[in-house]
């Protein structure tokens, strides 16, 4: 039977060979080698069919001839092959490097992906450490507040209690030194007005801010209570009932300093807490706050014996 390819069209079987697989090399081979067959055959054919024998050799050339050219499409075949093969190993060995590749990289994913998850758990209990710590701090700071105030409010309770043991016994001398005082001199202290070692104090029964407090204190001759001693402020917390009070202790603004109405520096004679520009008494201490809040107020000034003999000097 005639196969499918003869030798005239193996050039064109021969160009499809290139970068085939090794099936389709196996199948090109076979169609060579039945074309070869098919080609004795018709040679055979054509040696019985033609009585003439110069005929026969002219066919004899052909065939010889078509046989030098299978021969060299054999050759060239076996280039091709060998091509092939060569390309072949070449892109297996290829292959196998990108699949090696491709596996190491899954291997450096799934590390990676080990080692985001192991950070992104650390990072997740650091953050819950820090804020338990957060809790912590605030809780530590404002039980120190606490015990803070509560220990100045002990000292100041303490130190008012040891003022007051001694108030009786100065209170008696003084109303004594002060009574002959104003026998021999008239009155120290205007009416409404409370006198105490020298000065005149004032304690306000309505509220005001503390720019106004002070308006009404020198409209009376006076201003904002002065604080020179310890013992004014045990006077002044003593008598000052359970209302909050203006004193004349401000400051012009954060970070400069304390200053009494008459421009005297204050001298840290006692603690201030708090946050603010202007400075009242609490039940038991002094505080610091906003200027614009309405309290009541202190007014102070030197009583009028003092004032006399300041004046004669």
């Amino acid at each position: 039977m005639r196969q499918d390819i003869i030798w005239w069209q193996l050039p064109m079987a021969l160009s499809t060979c290139s970068g085939r697989d090794e099936g389709y090399k196996m199948v090109v081979r076979d169609r060579f080698e039945a074309g070869m067959r098919e080609l004795v055959c018709f040679t055979q054919h054509l040696l019985e069919a033609e009585a003439d024998p110069n005929a026969h050799e002219k066919i004899r050339e052909r065939i010889e001839a078509a046989s030098r050219e299978m021969s060299a499409a054999d050759d060239e075949l076996g280039r091709q092959l060998k091509t092939v093969d060569s390309r072949t190993e070449e892109l297996v060995v290829k292959k196998k490097s990108l699949q090696d590749e491709q596996e190491e990289k899954k291997e450096n994913l799934k590390r990676l992906r080990i080692q985001l998850d192991s950070c992104r758990r650390s990072e997740r209990e650091a953050r819950e450490m820090l804020e338990r710590a957060n809790r912590q701090l605030g809780e530590m700071q404002a039980e120190l507040q606490r015990q803070r105030e509560e220990a100045e409010r002990n000292r100041l309770t303490r130190d008012i209690g040891i003022g007051l043991m001694f108030i009786p016994f100065l209170g008696t001398i003084a109303v004594g030194r002060f009574n002959s005082l104003l026998a021999a001199k008239g009155p120290y202290c205007p009416d409404g007005w409370v006198g105490f070692l020298g000065k005149c104090y004032y304690f306000s029964e309505t509220e005001g801010n503390w720019t106004y407090s002070q308006k009404n204190c020198s409209a009376l001759g006076a201003s904002l209570a002065v604080t020179d001693t310890f013992r004014d402020l045990v006077f002044m917390l003593r008598h000052k009932g359970l209302f909050e009070h203006w004193i004349g202790l401000r400051r012009d603004q954060e970070g400069q300093p304390w200053k009494w109405p008459n421009g005297t520096e204050f001298n840290n004679l006692f603690e201030i807490q708090g946050e603010g520009d202007c400075v009242y008494l609490n039940n038991n201490y002094a505080r610091i706050v906003g200027c614009g809040l309405e309290k009541h107020w202190i007014c102070s000034k030197r009583d009028g014996y003092t004032a006399r003999k300041q004046n004669a000097l």
